[in-house]
């Protein structure tokens, strides 16, 4: 049987009116490069209609230079708006060196969901180390607002040869590109960050201990005196006698 695979390719992280995005959707043959179907938004509204064989895939979806490929995907009914998008300002994400962000969560289900993101505009900058870059989550991201939990690092692939950074997803909530992500709660130094750079997820140690008054510097810690007991008091001698005199 064929199927209706439809929706509208928005930024659901705008107001109305929401802008297109330039989506494109390709279909393939589970476990194979062979193209079955393919079909882009439209560039003045994001609709996206195409009918296709009633089966699993691995889907394909391009936005930018982004991608999702999702293997093992059924479509055996009619679907609208299967999956949604939006463009994540990163000051939302939080403070640090974070390249960009999106949010992204579908209707269908698939065996596992690779993410990509693009490095390419930074693989020559002295302010990215390139080899620290994940792709940090938000599952419980707001829409319009920022992360209602916390962004937590995912395990990552980086394709130097690609200038690409990838992981295995749940794709549900928001997803950043990034060093490391300041404001998290987590402090991640073997990743760059430090109190000096983000003093909220990496606080400074407590100051040590002042020393007592009146002990020197290198001198110590001077020892307990014992305390003094006074003595008891003196019973006054008094010799009593019965001679006569």
């Amino acid at each position: 049987p064929l199927v209706y695979f439809s929706g509208y390719a928005r930024d659901e992280e705008q107001f109305e009116p929401k802008p297109p995005l330039p989506v494109v959707f390709e279909f393939y043959g589970v476990g194979t490069n062979d193209l079955a179907y393919n079909t882009s938004a439209d560039v003045e509204d994001g609709y996206y209609n195409i009918t296709i064989e009633a089966k699993s895939y691995d889907l394909l979806i391009k936005l930018f230079n982004e991608s999702i490929k999702m293997y093992s995907t059924p479509i055996l009914v009619d679907t609208f708006n299967p999956i949604i998008f939006g463009i994540i300002p990163v000051s939302k994400v939080g403070k640090g060196p974070i390249l960009k962000a999106l949010r992204a969560e579908t209707i269908l289900n698939s065996s596992y969901t690779l993410v990509s993101f693009d490095y390419s505009l930074w693989r020559d900058s002295s302010e990215i180390n390139v080899n620290k870059l994940a792709i940090y989550q938000c599952k419980d991201w707001v829409p319009y607002e920022g992360c209602g939990g916390n962004w937590v690092r995912l395990a990552s692939v980086i394709d130097k040869k690609n200038y690409k950074v990838l992981a295995n997803v749940s794709l549900e909530g928001g997803f950043a590109l990034a060093q490391y992500v300041c404001g998290n709660g987590i402090c991640e130094p073997r990743y760059g960050e430090s109190t000096a750079v983000c003093p909220e997820d990496c606080p400074p140690s407590p100051p040590p201990p002042t020393a007592p008054p009146g002990v020197g510097a290198g001198v110590g810690v001077a020892p307990p005196v014992a305390p003094v007991v006074p003595a008891p008091p003196r019973v006054p001698f008094v010799i009593k006698t019965t001679l006569v005199f």
